[in-house]
């Protein structure tokens, strides 16, 4: 520890205190292979989509049925069975009042395998979620559980492993302090970013967001030379942390931000609750995410993020530079074992210097369509001035003349504040540009959005900011009809409603359903009350409505020991449910909707499957296609 910064002492405070107040290091045993060395493949409040992961990825050698231990003395108090999501779920809860969760297992073993058939057989169902009572399941430090899998939404075998509390609240498992799992390799900065926040903020004599990639010198990342900044400014960083023995990218726990000596920005994620999981929406840029494919974390809280993470702050962690001093930047960053990077900067305050236009050459006197970007409540206008030194802004029938704010690469910047009326449209160099802006919605309220041929309910905590819409209706190649609202790099944290009126007549709309758009048809199901379909939404973007009267396909596999097996599948809306019988009495069929395969699992070991067999699928839309077979 010797060397650590005061902030990394204050982030091992936290834990030691965390330990001494609610956590027995010892307690826990590791549930897969006690005792020898172990890696993960996922860390506690790593990154993932839509969500910070909950809990440990840990690996078991890439096999399916390996035996899984209770991690502690207990007793069942649930058990999940589905496709989708965690898979098969156990999950225990312990005298020391922490419930401990074992995930996309294969099988579930002897008793609480015996005790899920029966309830699936009870209630007819695959999927179940059950609450066994306190004496029924009891389990023992040590005693097999499940077999290890790759059920649900996993991506490869393995073990998703948690420990919550009473209250729902995760705990990062390694604090428990698991000697099988060994850490001395510190997090790596990638980049980092620096973005603006109002029209007065300048980073390098200009407006938006700029990203810079650190170099490792003597043990420290650093970024040189000094960056000019000007006004309010927040720091982003792309960060990942490694394990022994691990080649997999994980997550980090901690970040601190000091700005002259002082911080202004702790974010410790080694426990968090997980009804906060869409808060990851807003605690990364979101935008960048959709539109690259990094995850930039935010060294600043934004508008809407209400996480609990958040330990120390001054000023949101934004940073104000108001004079023309050298400010130095200190970042730290740590894993959950205390491993820790330090990254420095510095920040030269540079006043805006007045703007003054370029002379242009003749030869350059051709009128380019200007180039429009929104970041937050600011649209950048970027373009060549060929003609009169303004910018005209219409909003709803008003015009509002402006000004240059500087000019860059031989472009005049002009950046107008939406917030003093939307702007549907611009005018450059005598030459109009629609912006496709069209209105405003507020967060933090219940709202009802009415365009033509489309309405939109949000609920009160939908938006975590004020949204600038857009709408366009239209006939795509393909001639289907498309609504399309704002586009995917909008952040949701609630399921907005879509309620959708199409001009196109609708023969049968009972299997037409909803669909997103964006890249390729994605059912969203709904509901028709007269000639308006509604169905609720995770995204924005492109939506329109399809007919599906195509029914699933089954694909019979050959018979093995006593198990059918069919290959299911539905080429649009997609696989809503099924059923089957043998000789008229309900069958338990398993269903992994990433292999699109079924397979019988018979109530008794002894039953033999003989008989008639039904077996039907039904898709989103309603349509259903039977198999029938006598064995």
């Amino acid at each position: 520890m010797k060397g650590f910064s005061s902030c990394v002492f204050s982030f091992l405070a936290i834990i030691i205190n965390l330990n001494a107040q609610t956590i027995q290091k010892g307690y826990f045993q590791y549930p897969f292979n006690p005792g020898t060395n172990q890696t993960l493949s996922g860390s506690m409040g790593e990154l993932r989509s839509n969500h910070f992961h909950g809990g440990i990825d840990v690996r078991t050698s890439g096999t399916i049925g390996l035996p899984i231990l209770a991690a502690a003395d207990g007793y069942v108090s649930k058990i999940i069975v589905t496709s989708y999501s965690y898979g098969n779920t156990i999950q225990i809860t312990h005298p020391n009042g922490f419930i401990t969760h074992y995930a996309h297992l294969d099988k579930f073993y002897n008793k609480i395998a015996n005790y899920t058939r029966e309830a699936q057989y009870n209630i007819e169902s695959f999927e179940v979620e059950l609450n066994p009572s306190k004496d029924l399941l009891l389990v023992k430090k040590g005693d097999t559980i499940g077999l290890s899998g790759n059920t649900g939404a996993s991506r490869g075998p393995h073990l998703h492993f948690e420990i919550r509390d009473a209250k729902n609240k995760l705990y990062n498992p390694l604090l428990w302090g698991f000697p099988e799992i060994k850490d001395n390799i510190a997090p790596v900065f990638n980049k980092i970013a620096i973005r603006t926040f109002d029209k007065k903020s300048r980073i390098n004599d200009g407006f938006g967001r700029t990203e810079i990639k650190p170099i490792l010198k003597n043990g420290i990342y650093k970024i040189t030379p000094p960056i000019q900044v000007w006004g309010n400014i927040g720091i982003e960083i792309q960060t990942y942390d490694k394990m022994n023995l691990a080649s997999f990218m994980m997550g980090i726990s901690y970040i601190s931000l000091r700005l002259d000596n002082k911080e202004i920005f702790q974010h410790d994620i080694s426990t968090f609750n997980f009804e906060e999981n869409k808060y990851i929406n807003v605690k990364l840029d979101y935008e960048t995410l959709i539109k690259k494919g990094l995850r930039f974390e935010r060294c600043y809280i934004a508008d809407g993020d209400k996480l609990s993470t958040y330990k120390n702050h001054f000023n949101s962690g934004k940073i104000n530079i108001s004079d023309q001093n050298n400010h130095s930047v200190e970042i730290v960053i740590a894993d959950i074992m205390g491993n820790k990077s330090i990254l420095t900067l510095n920040l030269q305050g540079k006043r805006p210097a007045d703007p003054i236009p370029p002379t242009i050459p003749k030869s350059s006197k051709q009128i380019v369509k200007p180039s429009i970007e929104l970041f937050e409540n600011i649209l950048k206008i970027s373009s060549i001035q060929i003609q009169d030194n303004f910018c005209r802004i219409y909003s709803k029938g008003k015009v509002q003349l402006i000004y240059p704010d500087y000019f860059k690469n031989g472009q005049a910047i002009y950046l107008y504040d939406m917030r003093k009326g939307v702007a549907d449209s611009l005018e450059i160099n005598e030459k109009i540009t629609r912006t496709n802006y069209i209105g405003m919605i507020p967060s933090g309220k219940l709202y009802t959005y009415i365009l033509p041929h489309m309405k939109i309910n949000f609920p009160a905590d939908a938006l975590f900011d004020t949204l600038y819409t857009t709408y366009e209706h239209y006939l795509d190649v393909q001639k289907r009809e498309v609504f399309q609202f704002n586009d995917q790099t909008i952040p949701l944290f609630s399921q907005p409603t879509i309620s959708l009126t199409p001009t196109i007549p609708i023969e049968n709309k009972s299997r037409t359903m909803g669909y997103q758009a964006n890249r390729w048809p994605k059912c969203e199901g709904g509901t028709w009350e007269g000639n308006t379909l509604s169905f609720k939404t995770k995204y924005f973007g492109k939506f329109t409505v399809l007919k599906d009267t195509i029914p699933p396909i089954i694909t019979p596999k050959p018979k093995i020991n006593n198990t059918l097996y069919f290959l299911v599948s539905d080429g649009q809306s997609g696989i809503e449910s099924f059923r089957a019988t043998l000789d008229g009495k309900w069958l338990l069929m398993n269903f992994d909707h990433k292999r699109r395969l079924l397979w019988s699992e018979v109530k008794e070991p002894q039953q033999q499957i003989k008989g008639d067999f039904v077996l039907e699928v039904k898709d989103k839309s309603g349509n259903i296609k039977t198999f029938s077979k006598t064995y």
